[in-house]
């Protein structure tokens, strides 16, 4: 990609984060939190509950990233059908940002952080949906230029998420074309469907990892699941540096673009225990009141329950909280579950 020059350039920032001191061992856990029955039997066709709609995908001035980018409906109220519609975010411009289902891309701008590989995860889904001769401003983020400047494409989506968001499989050319005259209509994703789509597509060629949750069908979760497990045997894209069973966190860099790369779940937790410990230490040397948070990321997990997803292991009939997979021993993370074998509870 190239760049191109932007109005005004983002100025360096100046909130370098204060070191974590490193705590002690922190025993493995050993509880599990009160529990939701997972998905058990053999996979269940998706119920035709997907509703198609037709659009257009805009870029330019706009921020995407490997996981999701701004679409607007041909008729944007029609996402006001969708369950949970009455939190659609719609913008002047008539577009919503996207959340594209079962994957989840190395993050580009998460509360001011990033994480290695999102900038060519960005890049990867831009060309799988069509777009070409992209041009960025001088923040690496914002896209200035691109052919063409408006994609046609094709969702199918079931409901809103918690953050204004039509969770979706999204289509473009020919498979868009082919969806296009079945807009307004529910139709069934199966696996073959699914195949067609840049989900997939990103999860085939490892620029994205998978995200299971309990919205998407079994079907389409085990499709999701093999497909990312054959990227990873072949250590195609984020599974050629992968470090999310093993990583050191000291501060944001260690988890940033010269640092390790986590399963981009894992890293806007850290993420966020990281802000919050730095906030507390820097209001007790301001104000000598309160105190840091809790000193390893599963404990600080733990005291939050906001953030402490409920997640199903394979082979368990029950959801657990997330912080049970994890330990903390100085400054090293690990991790006892294969981020392949989770299906996160929805919101």
């Amino acid at each position: 990609m190239t760049t191109a020059g932007a109005p005004t350039e983002e100025p360096p920032r100046t909130d370098t984060a204060p070191t974590i001191p490193a705590p002690a061992v922190e025993p493995p856990r050993t509880d599990i939190a009160p529990a939701i029955p997972a998905p058990t039997g053999p996979p269940q066709p998706t119920p035709a509950a997907y509703l198609v709609v037709s659009g257009d995908l805009l870029v330019l001035g706009k921020q995407p990233d490997g996981d999701s980018v701004r679409f607007r409906a041909h008729d944007p109220e029609i996402l006001r059908q969708l369950a949970h519609g009455d939190r659609v975010d719609i913008k002047a411009d008539g577009s919503v940002q996207l959340r594209l289902d079962g994957i989840d891309a190395p993050e580009l701008h998460y509360a001011g952080q990033q994480q290695p590989f999102g900038d060519r995860s960005r890049d990867a889904l831009l060309r799988q949906l069509g777009f070409a001769s992209v041009s960025l401003a001088a923040n690496h983020m914002t896209v200035t230029a691109a052919e063409p400047a408006v994609l046609p494409a094709v969702i199918a989506a079931r409901m809103v998420e918690v953050h204004g968001r039509p969770v979706a499989f999204l289509f473009t050319g020919d498979a868009a074309a082919a969806l296009a005259e079945r807009g307004g209509s529910r139709i069934e994703v199966d696996a073959d469907l699914l195949g067609q789509s840049a989900n997939l597509g990103m999860l085939a060629s490892g620029d994205a990892y998978p995200l299971l949750y309990t919205s998407t069908g079994p079907e389409l979760r085990a499709a999701i699941a093999a497909t990312a497990s054959r990227a990873r045997a072949a250590h195609l894209g984020v599974y050629a540096s992968d470090a999310t069973a093993r990583f050191r966190v000291v501060d944001h860099t260690s988890v940033g673009p010269g640092g390790d790369l986590v399963f981009p779940k894992i890293f806007r937790r850290v993420t966020e225990w990281l802000r919050e410990t730095e906030a507390a230490i820097a209001n007790e040397t301001a104000t000598g009141l309160g105190g840091p948070p809790p000193a390893t990321f599963p404990a600080w997990l733990r005291a939050n329950p906001g953030r402490n997803d409920r997640v199903v292991v394979a082979g368990n009939r029950r959801s657990q909280a997330l912080h049970t997979l994890l330990q903390q021993g100085g400054h090293t993370v690990t991790m006892s579950a294969d981020p392949l074998t989770l299906v996160f509870v929805e919101k």
